[in-house]
């Protein structure tokens, strides 16, 4: 009597669980464009994550290999982060809302940069594209 009681009892928890795990599954569509309504990159950093001893300070520029902190708004849901047309490292764990830290890929071209994407930074996203 006890074993059925048990078999009953794992048997209705399997079946809750199961319908709470489909049920977590849910589009976030409705949210996309508004989480990137407002995209801005106000200014850039370099950023010295070995050497504590050194602020950041702000740059117009960045050589391959380089940490820089982008700082704005609207990061949230980032996707992909191209410098100079080539897509560069980011961890997700290091965004926010206001700003994300971006590593330039070595391979990033600097003088063979097609004219139209040389000195940019695109941050893209489901329903965006930012070019700064």
């Amino acid at each position: 009597m006890k074993k059925a009681i048990f078999k009953n009892i794992i048997l209705f928890l399997g079946i809750v669980a199961t319908g709470l795990f489909f049920n977590s599954c849910d589009s976030d569509d409705d949210n996309k464009e508004f989480a990137f309504s407002n995209v801005k990159i106000t200014k850039v950093f370099l950023e010295k994550a070995d050497d504590a001893s050194k602020p950041d300070r702000e740059v117009t520029f960045a050589r391959q290999g380089q940490l820089i902190r982008l700082e704005g708004e609207g990061f949230s849901g980032v996707k992909k982060v191209y410098v100079n047309g080539y897509s560069c490292y980011f961890n997700p764990v290091f965004v926010t809302n206001t700003s994300m830290l971006v590593r330039v890929n070595k391979d990033t071209p600097v003088f063979d940069a097609p004219d139209d994407v040389r000195n940019t930074i695109r941050v893209t996203g489901d329903n965006v594209n930012f070019y700064t």
